[in-house]
């Protein structure tokens, strides 16, 4: 056993490296380092990368060239250098993982979020026309996040009157931050108490928070090794489950299916696919774009919410400020129309984007053609990740970037001010689609909870520390607080 522990170690430092080097073209990257034993010099890598490229980046720059495996990624660390690459049309085709394929898809890359070439342009160009037509940009959708946000006030009144004040928050929003998303795909709403959809959203949180994910999807021989092994198979059987539901749904949606009566996203799908015989509008190729949907849904608002929840237990004078600032407005009940009103719990929204970082590093990519970043050629072929985790702490930008501070986004006049360096959701043209949907039901929700109740440390409970754990998404910690009804 001492002997197999002894080989894999020495296996995991020959595959994580950092690597020295030209790259092809009239410039140099700055060096990345290089270290013999890399696991005793950064030995976060394999179970928090976006943090040991973080920590890297502040000592090599934006733009730095890492060895990890065979492979040699270009990391990418201040907005300016994002946007320059993301903008490039050589920059938005992603990189190719037949591990991430077998895991989250159906061995090929299909959805929205993944694909490349004719599938992906298609099917945005779809996903863009077809949120629309279900009210995304209209007021109609603004009601259906209202009338949400009044349900989980409802729910949360009802549990502290029943099951008392203290209260798990970490996985709190996520069936009402679900039942935003999923009213667009079907129409269809999800009871707070469902426990198999619970389940479910389980299954999903077991690959997207998983932190060996990273390592298993860049360096495939991982996933016969031990533990990675273990792990592997344990996402892949928990995902299978997951499409299988998704399956099912498909198929009784599409049995229900009438032209005339169109209740959400599954049945434009289901139309076009009547006028379109083409693969891109197959079963399988709808079932991933429902786990993009779901995991959406589940994952980056609800996680971003309960980061809002934490950092204002821990700061309750930001929270107090909220709520005065809601209070003085004469509001019992926040909407998008006051937000222009609220300048300083926007800008208390816009921090918690900023260091909850929920998507720590956007989908790979590997560049179609040269494109020059930040003086530096990365040439055809180069794999690229940006660390968006990087970007929202990058000392270049920020002043104190780890602290909590929402004045950042207040001007003299004490207006809230927008800043470009927080992309929370990506940048340039492979950026989430459900940005402003993200973006007004986080608003929404937080500021309606911080209205309606308090929230307070428990002394039977502390709070952890604000480190996150996930891999692909990241979130919390478990935690639980003191909720109480405001008058």
């Amino acid at each position: 056993m001492f002997i197999f522990i002894i080989v894999l170690f020495v296996f995991i430092v020959w595959l994580i490296k950092y690597n020295t080097g030209k790259i092809p073209g009239p410039w140099f990257l700055p060096l990345a380092g290089s270290a013999p034993f890399i696991m005793l010099y950064e030995p976060r890598m394999l179970s928090y990368p976006y943090r040991a490229m973080y920590k890297l980046s502040v000592k090599y720059g934006n733009v730095m060239k890492v060895g990890l495996g065979l492979q040699q990624w270009i990391i990418l660390s201040g907005f300016k250098e994002i946007q320059e690459f993301s903008m490039s049309e050589n920059s938005v085709s992603h990189l190719p993982s037949k591990t991430f394929d077998e895991i989250y898809s159906f061995d090929r890359p299909l959805g929205i979020i993944f694909p490349d070439g004719e599938l992906w342009r298609e099917q945005r160009k779809f996903g863009v026309k077809t949120l629309r037509q279900l009210g995304v940009g209209k007021s109609s959708l603004e009601d259906k996040m209202l009338e949400e946000t009044k349900n989980m006030l409802q729910y949360m009144n009802n549990l502290i009157n029943t099951k008392g004040s203290l209260v798990e928050m970490d996985a709190f929003f996520d069936l009402p931050c679900l039942n935003i998303i999923w009213g667009l795909v079907n129409s269809t709403r999800f009871d707070y108490e469902d426990e198999k959809l619970k389940e479910q959203i389980q299954m999903i949180d077991k690959f997207t928070m998983e932190s060996a994910i990273g390592p298993l999807v860049a360096m495939r021989p991982l996933r016969y090794i031990p533990p990675f092994s273990f792990i592997y198979n344990n996402v892949k059987k928990n995902m299978d489950i997951f499409k299988g539901h998704m399956r099912n749904l498909v198929t009784k949606e599409t049995a229900l299916f009438e032209e005339s009566e169109m209740k959400g996203y599954i049945d434009y799908f289901l139309s076009e696919r009547n006028k379109d015989s083409s693969k891109n509008y197959e079963d399988e190729q709808l079932i991933v774009t429902l786990i993009d949907f779901f995991t959406g849904g589940s994952g980056t608002m609800s996680k971003t919410l309960a980061f809002g929840i934490l950092y204002s237990t821990l700061h309750p004078h930001v929270a107090k400020q909220v709520y005065d600032e809601i209070n003085n407005a004469g509001l019992d009940f926040v909407t998008l129309e006051d937000k222009p009103n609220l300048p300083y719990t926007e800008a208390t929204v816009m921090e918690i984007s900023r260091l909850a970082s929920v998507l720590p590093i956007a989908p790979p990519r590997q560049t179609t053609g040269d494109i020059t970043v930040g003086g530096f050629v990365i040439p055809k072929g180069s794999l690229v990740q940006m660390n968006l985790y990087a970007m929202h702490r990058n000392s270049e930008h920020w002043v104190e970037p780890h602290k909590f501070r929402p004045e950042r986004f207040l001007d003299s006049e004490g207006k809230f001010k927008q800043d470009e360096w927080v992309q929370p959701f990506g940048y340039g043209k492979r950026k989430c689609l459900g940005e402003n949907i993200a973006r007004n039901n986080t608003f929404l929700m937080y500021a309606n909870m911080i209205r309606s109740f308090e929230f307070s440390v428990s002394k039977s409970h502390p709070l952890p520390t604000t480190d996150p754990e996930g891999g692909l998404t990241i979130g919390p910690q478990k935690f639980s607080v003191i909720v109480e009804a405001r008058n």
